[in-house]
């Protein structure tokens, strides 16, 4: 009976899903990954970390075009982004150097990369 109890214990953080309270934008070299939290609260914070080898230059904007925030971040680094205006409007993060898609911050996708898995 303890050792089903212990195989069980061992084996919880394989079942569980990543959640978050905040976005959390990880930029690899070849694809973005996104940790997003369930639902909107005022004054979200965006996270965005950097896993490439080359600084990374970004902004993160409205559907709309407005400028919420311009990022640069060192290699291996992590940018901690507070957005106060995001109830209507979507909201994207843009990679400027390296060019890379933009991202959509949505809410309730839980985990999501960009270009998706195949």
């Amino acid at each position: 009976m303890s050792i089903m109890t212990f195989i069980i214990f061992l084996s919880s953080p394989l079942l569980s899903e990543e959640r978050s309270e905040s976005f959390w934008i990880q930029a690899h070299d070849t694809y973005i990954k996104v940790l997003a939290p369930e639902q909107y609260t005022p004054g979200i914070t965006v996270i965005i970390s950097n896993k490439t080898l080359a600084r990374l230059l970004g902004k993160v904007v409205t559907a709309s075009g407005k400028v919420l925030q311009f990022v640069t971040i060192d290699s291996e680094e992590s940018v901690s982004v507070k957005i106060d205006a995001i109830s209507k409007e979507s909201v994207f993060f843009v990679p400027l150097v390296p060019a890379f898609q933009e991202v959509e911050l949505k809410f309730g996708k839980k985990t999501y990369e960009i270009p998706p898995k195949r």
